[in-house]
């Protein structure tokens, strides 16, 4: 019963052997190639880890209900002045817009999204909107419309199984690598007045959107604790970029040098035609406006982005339609297809997939507030408190707020004659608690004497004294 595993016990150490004995020099390097047999993954294998938006579903009557019920959100993009495609593109007076809606909600236990626009999503930031100035159309979406995806798995590819590095394999979405661009004296910036080159990388839109957008709807609570902080290298590629200073993210894109690493799978060449670097969009991401190709040999490809600048201010790096690493593709082109990267601590976690995609959220319902951190004001100083309140059902916190007390002022409750906090004479006199005079005269030591003959014979003596 034991001969199998004996069998591949020797196995393992007869390769190890011929890995050790038959490489001269650099021999060792053959090692890695033997554990990543071993591993539980290898480059290019796929897994699935949180869910996003993703197929197209025709609508129905109780997807209308529920999407008419949910709440409505402002996706928020930019359109400019531009009316064609030139160097107005880049006048920096492109403004963000409610045109563009989306309302995330369930029915039948399965979590949808509802997608609806007034007027097309302009190819770049700086155009204004029409049909010829959009993807969206070409796609098969229109204005006025209500488009319903599904919340699906979504599916990476695994770049380096030890690190726990992965890409996802489609592209999810379409956004511009930077909203807003401002072209001025021969360099193009993120703002008039403004000196952070358009092409700066850790000051970017897609980098702030990568770590809010897409990570706080992709991913539960859970498997956010899964994705490791990663510090980026994002240097330019080509002569006349400008590089970005390092990044620590938890979600980001390719380098270019990433694209060329056949560590990764990629072929070495940039210019060459890598399957590898071609991907296709999802439902969702071309009803964002994603560039489709549709001539023949590369039918339905589309570019996306990487997050080296390029070789200029004006320009990040991409991977092609046909699967060449650019150089060259201009930051404000919203038709730039999305593919994320992160690193996982571990990549057999048994959190990769969400039990919140097919099921009602917990609905919270607000218990008592309650004060927490409280610092009592005094006769000199402030106090300060959190007041609090947590869901009465499961106990997590829904609001804090920080709140300031005001100086209490020289309080004497015990009636001695000493403010309770400074121990100081009060001034005029004392308080009497019984009648709330004040009493003058032997001041704090004729105060206690009243209330020594009220404690023995009662309020009749005590008011005789004071009478």
């Amino acid at each position: 019963m034991y001969l199998k595993p004996i069998k591949r016990t020797i196995g393992i150490c007869l390769a190890l052997l011929l890995l050790l004995t038959a490489a001269p020099l650099g021999g060792l390097a053959g090692l890695d190639l033997f554990f990543q047999a071993e591993a539980a993954y290898r480059v290019g294998d796929t897994i699935q880890y949180g869910n996003y938006p993703q197929t197209k579903v025709e609508e129905t009557d109780a997807l209308r209900n529920a999407a008419n019920d949910a709440t409505w959100m402002s996706y928020n993009y930019y359109i400019g002045t531009a009316a064609e495609f030139g160097n107005d593109v880049w006048n920096g007076q492109m403004t963000p817009s409610d045109y563009m809606q989306f309302a995330d909600f369930f029915c039948d236990d399965v979590k949808y999204r509802a997608v609806k626009f007034s007027v097309y999503r302009p190819n770049y930031t700086g155009l204004t909107s029409s049909a010829d100035h959009s993807r969206q159309d070409d796609n098969g979406y229109n204005t006025d419309t209500t488009y319903y995806f599904k919340y699906e798995p979504l599916t990476w590819r695994v770049l380096d199984p030890r690190s726990g590095y992965i890409m996802c394999e489609s592209i999810i979405d379409a956004q511009a690598y930077q909203n807003t661009v401002y072209a001025g004296g021969g360099q193009y910036y993120q703002a008039n007045g403004s000196s952070v080159y358009a092409s700066d990388y850790a000051a970017s839109s897609i980098r702030e959107w990568l770590n809010k957008d897409f990570y706080e709807t992709a991913f539960t609570t859970p498997q956010k604790a899964n994705i490791e902080t990663t510090t980026l290298e994002n240097g330019a590629h080509g002569v006349g970029g400008h590089s970005s200073e390092s990044t620590s993210d938890k979600i980001f894109l390719l380098s270019w040098s990433d694209t060329v690493n056949q560590a990764y799978g990629f072929n070495s060449n940039y210019s060459s035609y890598d399957s590898a670097r071609r991907a296709t969009g999802t439902d969702y991401a071309k009803c964002q406006g994603l560039l489709v190709e549709t001539d023949p040999g590369f039918s339905g490809f589309s570019t996306w982005w990487l997050r080296s600048p390029g070789i200029s201010s004006r320009y990040a790096c991409c991977a092609s339609i046909q699967g060449f690493a650019s150089s060259g593709s201009t930051v404000n082109d919203a038709r730039g297809g999305i593919r994320p990267a992160c690193i996982l601590t571990n990549l057999e976690s048994d959190v990769l997939l969400s039990d919140d995609l097919y099921s009602e959220p917990h609905v919270h319902t607000p218990g008592q507030a309650v004060v927490e951190n409280e610092v009592t004001a005094t006769c000199s100083t402030t106090g300060s408190c959190d007041e609090v309140v947590y869901c009465s059902d499961c106990g997590e916190e829904l609001s804090r707020e920080h709140k300031e007390l005001p100086i209490a002022g020289h309080t004497d409750e015990d009636n001695d004659g000493l403010c309770d906090f400074c121990e100081k004479q009060m001034t005029g006199g004392n308080h009497c608690k019984y009648c709330g005079q004040i009493h003058t005269g032997f001041g704090g030591f004729f105060t206690k004497i009243i209330h020594w003959f009220k404690a023995l014979f009662g309020q009749r003596a005590h008011n005789e004294m004071i009478g």
